[in-house]
């Protein structure tokens, strides 16, 4: 065990149930070695139906299939500076990793500008700004940087997200592959879009 949660450090890690004993799938027993394991993905063969009543006997199903993984929870998000044509924008984005999984390859992240439900500009961070990497499970980490805006942008409101995608080339462009902030506006909508991939923090 020692071993297994070393290696799922820097590596990924999958996991399995692969047997149903109640004494090790309480909830407490599930959630401290899973942040010590950091398992990517749950199989629950060969008992699924066992174990999946288990866990909702013990009342933390829901909870803890959410865990599994990375889980990237957009705390904070303070955006200053002026949004105008060749203005710049100071942006401080408190995220936390909800999840005992980590971001285990190097995920490019832009900014993107949004006016009048139109794309007009994306902005790529630099790694040394926004390592997701980073990110240890069940830590938060505040990232700042500055975005430079193009000097084309047009007068009016504009709104910023953030697009995460899939580090392949072939699923960079895919929205389904991007990853998701796993956050809700003030109106208790998700702040992600999956058709778009991408995360709207601000506008």
């Amino acid at each position: 065990m020692s071993y297994a949660a070393a290696v799922s450090t820097a590596t990924m890690f999958a996991g399995e149930f692969g047997a149903l004993y109640p004494t090790l799938q309480t909830c407490a027993a599930l959630d401290t070695y899973s942040y010590a394991l950091h398992p990517q993905s749950i199989s629950l063969f060969p008992y699924p139906t066992a174990i999946g009543t288990e866990l909702q006997n013990e009342g933390c199903a829901q909870s803890f299939y959410n865990k599994v993984g990375t889980r990237i929870v957009l705390q904070q998000a303070v955006i200053t500076g002026n949004p105008i044509p060749g203005g710049q924008l100071s942006m401080a984005l408190t995220v936390m990793n909800a999840g005992y999984g980590r971001v285990i390859r190097q995920r490019p992240v832009a900014v993107v500008l949004i006016q009048n439900g139109q794309t007009v500009a994306q902005i790529p961070i630099s790694l040394q700004d926004m390592d997701l990497r980073t990110l240890q499970s069940s830590t938060a980490k505040t990232f700042q940087f500055q975005v430079a805006l193009p000097a084309a942008l047009q007068p009016g409101p504009v709104s910023v997200a953030l697009l995460i995608p899939d580090p392949a080339p072939s699923l960079s462009s895919e929205p389904a592959y991007a990853l998701p902030l796993n956050s809700l506006d003030q109106n208790g909508n998700p702040i992600f879009d999956p058709t778009t991939g991408y995360n709207f923090i601000d506008g």
